[in-house]
């Protein structure tokens, strides 16, 4: 685990549903823009930033961790909870 600011990082170990290979992914359960502004842009522009790829099957897995998100500056927080029932289509 790392924290930096408000922002805090997890470490989750990954078995692949599909060919039961086994690896890791970095996630947040909190990030804090004011601290981690980069965070934020990926945020908003990256759409793979809560999805692992198997490296042996190249599966992509969404991953079902919530995060809470602040920025201060706009006076903004959104706590994710994802449902796990709802199908994601990108």
């Amino acid at each position: 685990m790392t924290a930096k600011g408000g922002t805090h990082a997890v470490e989750i170990a990954i078995t692949c549903p599909k060919c039961q290979g086994e690896g890791s992914f970095k996630t947040w359960d909190c990030i804090d823009t004011d601290k981690n502004p980069e965070l934020r842009e990926r945020l908003l522009h990256d759409p793979m930033l809560f999805f692992y790829f198997c490296p042996k099957c190249f599966s992509r897995i969404r991953i079902d961790a919530p995060c809470l998100y602040i920025d201060r500056g706009r006076e903004f927080m959104v706590w994710l909870v994802p449902d796990t029932n709802m199908e994601m289509s990108m």
